[in-house]
């Protein structure tokens, strides 16, 4: 519990020092470097405030399209981030502990270290998966793989829910769950959809 404390702390200092600082860092995808640095913190945010006005003007139906896309992929990522943290405290929010204390050492270890990971790179997901149409928005090949993985990914926790359903000891768990992982991948499906055609 401490150890999922510290690492939530962790993330919190992080994103607060990206926020206050003036960082640039280079970003590449497949080897080709797609734009020189992208400024995040209080100076960028300045910086698109102030362009916002002579955009607006701009605005078409496509942007509106774009701009969908992105709240929608921004509140999927929201969601898979949330997912994430909250996997970090599974086992002692559902009292896994007793359940662990008749197995081997290894297996529990395993166990726990597994279910760790799995909300450490869930919340990665979500991070990215917010960062990605807001932050890089403007990087359309980038934005459009990154929507259909994460289509992927929750289509993929969607299908598996079908087949072997999590959370039958509570009846109806499993449909919310499953209408959970549904919601999810069409936050990432339709702006996929609108971005890709």
């Amino acid at each position: 519990m401490k150890l999922c404390l510290a690492f939530i702390l962790l993330l919190f200092l992080l994103s607060f020092l990206c926020f206050a600082q003036d960082l640039s860092l280079p970003v590449f995808f497949q080897g080709m470097e797609l734009e020189t640095s992208y400024h995040f913190g209080a100076a960028r945010l300045l910086a698109q405030a102030a362009s916002a006005e002579s955009t607006a003007s701009e605005a078409s139906t496509a942007g509106a399209g774009s701009t969908l896309a992105r709240v929608l992929a921004a509140t999927g990522g929201a969601v898979t981030l949330g997912f994430g943290i909250w996997h970090l405290f599974v086992p002692s929010l559902y009292g896994w502990l007793p359940y662990l204390e008749a197995q081997p050492e290894e297996l529990k270890r395993g166990i726990l270290a597994t279910n760790f990971f799995f909300g450490v790179s869930l919340s990665i997901l979500g991070g990215w998966s917010i960062a990605v149409p807001t932050v890089f928005h403007e990087q359309e090949l980038l934005n459009r793989r990154w929507l259909w993985t994460m289509t992927g990914l929750w289509a993929v926790r969607a299908g598996y829910q079908i087949v072997s359903p999590q959370g039958r000891m509570i009846p109806g768990l499993s449909a919310i769950m499953l209408a959970a992982f549904i919601a999810t991948d069409l936050l990432f499906l339709v702006p996929a959809l609108i971005e890709t055609f």
